[in-house]
């Protein structure tokens, strides 16, 4: 893959972190990230494997794009690929208990991508990527039958949560 032997992405937040050496995955004592997402890319990542890493917002500067925390909330299966003039129409199937979570034209981040969602039907949805996403992350690397992970909006999921607890009657949890 052209990256040097001692290349390695480190993941870090206050409790641990983990990192992806030559010796594979290596996770620290953040057991969040254990629950959270780790587990989704255990066996499934080599060392020089593209990662997509993007800054976190600074909260001084102003509000723009899609809202994400960098979770990973669930795993997806690239089904198609379509090459169009100007860009690849991605079709994504996900686990339908998510869909309320989705909404056309909304925001759904795949493998740390940030996108907006151009197609949504049944459990399949579908993501327009332009050139300049192409080359500069992983996607060049998804094919049918590959698995992505899946951050839902972050947004949509206050909004489902909120209105799931009105519904119940002791709505402490």
């Amino acid at each position: 893959s052209g990256v040097a032997d001692d290349t390695f992405v480190f993941f870090m937040s206050d409790n641990g972190g983990f990192r992806l050496g030559r010796e594979g995955i290596d996770i620290g004592s953040n057991e969040p990230l254990r629950q959270g997402g780790v587990t989704c890319w255990e066996g499934a990542l080599r060392v020089g494997d593209p990662v997509n890493l993007e800054r976190a917002m600074l909260p001084t500067t102003r509000l723009d794009g899609h809202f994400v925390q960098g979770h990973v909330d669930a795993t997806a299966s690239i089904e198609s690929v379509e090459e169009l003039a100007t860009s690849r129409l991605y079709r994504v199937r996900f686990d339908p208990a998510f869909a309320p979570y989705l909404i056309p034209v909304g925001s759904v981040t795949l493998d740390g991508i940030s996108l907006t969602v151009a197609r949504l039907d049944g459990d399949m949805l579908t993501v327009s990527i332009i050139p300049h996403t192409y080359e500069k992350t992983n996607v060049r690397t998804w094919q049918p039958g590959a698995e992505v992970n899946v951050e839902f909006d972050m947004i949509g999921k206050y909004v489902a949560r909120s209105l799931s607890l009105r519904q119940q009657p002791d709505a402490s949890a």
